[in-house]
């Protein structure tokens, strides 16, 4: 009987504490993705430049099916220099629209900043396929 008080008693303060400790991380999580916001062009000091766009390829089945038009995507250049969360708004067929993507996520910047802090930002890019 006395076994099953502890056993009881140890399971109760495992829980108390381990959403203490839960909460306590949860609240550092909070912290972290508050210092890594992703802001509009329209909130930073210094927009991102490119330094480097790759120019997608056309495809085979795409060239021969005489495809034009134009891949818009919509993704998040991070402070760190990396191109992610990538969306397409509009797409082609025959591959393009995965060219695009590849093409998207090589691209080489200098981070937004603001108040002299690289930040993420929203970018949307255009690729243009035409024969």
């Amino acid at each position: 009987m006395r076994y099953c008080l502890n056993f009881i008693l140890g399971l109760f303060l495992i829980c108390t504490f381990g959403s203490l400790i839960a909460g306590q991380s949860g609240s550092d999580k909070n912290s972290s993705s508050q210092s890594d916001e992703i802001y509009s062009t329209k909130q930073v000091t210094k927009k991102a430049v490119v330094t480097s766009k790759p120019r997608p390829e056309y495809t085979f089945r795409a060239r021969e099916n005489r495809v034009e038009g134009t891949v818009i995507i919509r993704a998040i250049f991070r402070a760190h220099g990396k191109v992610t969360n990538i969306h397409v708004v509009a797409g082609l067929p025959d591959g393009l629209t995965d060219q695009a993507i590849d093409a998207a996520r090589h691209i080489k910047f200098k981070p937004a900043e603001k108040d002299g802090v690289p930040v993420s930002t929203y970018a949307q890019l255009e690729y243009y396929f035409r024969l």
